[in-house]
């Protein structure tokens, strides 16, 4: 029965091409875990600040109001009037009164659809910019006597 060569039946870790490389100490597998892990702990501190950032992107500036009473009605007065993204569908409008009211809408195929009014005080903020805060909707600034920006969005006044 022993015609051919004999076989050894033991494991034998060498491919029959030669030695191979030596594996990895287990201190190296350790490091490159816990730089892994590192690095997924940062990834999601990142994420996490990032997404709670918005907070302050949207936050309303300090508005210090208008006292003078003279200043006050010449700024109604001058702020008052229709203000529109543009004129297609999905566009807005705000319309600004001189009576203290302002009501905002939404352009849409057959005309405007209201989305609501709302009361507005005449203020400045740090900037010097006049602003009219209102107490739900947020902080309008009055860039000049034709536009006007409410959440980065730009607005320009209507015949």
């Amino acid at each position: 029965m022993s015609d051919g060569p004999p076989v050894n039946l033991s494991p034998d870790p060498s491919p029959p091409g030669g030695p191979t490389k030596p594996r990895r100490s287990s201190a190296r597998r350790r490091t490159l875990a816990f730089a892994l892990l590192a690095g997924c702990v940062l990834l999601n501190a990142y994420t996490f600040l990032v997404a709670t950032r918005h907070t302050e992107l949207n936050a309303r500036p300090l508005v210090h109001f208008l006292t003078d009473a003279d200043e006050l009605n010449a700024q109604r007065h001058s702020a008052a009037g229709r203000y529109a993204t543009g004129s297609t569908p999905g566009d807005r409008r705000i319309e600004i009164r001189a009576d203290g009211r302002l009501q905002f809408a939404r352009v849409v195929g057959s005309g405007e659809r209201i989305l609501g009014e709302d009361s507005y005080r005449i203020g400045r903020i740090d900037s010097g910019a006049v602003c009219l805060a209102t107490p739900r909707h947020g902080v309008i600034e009055i860039r000049n006597i034709d536009t006007i920006v409410y959440y980065n969005d730009v607005y320009r006044r209507q015949p």
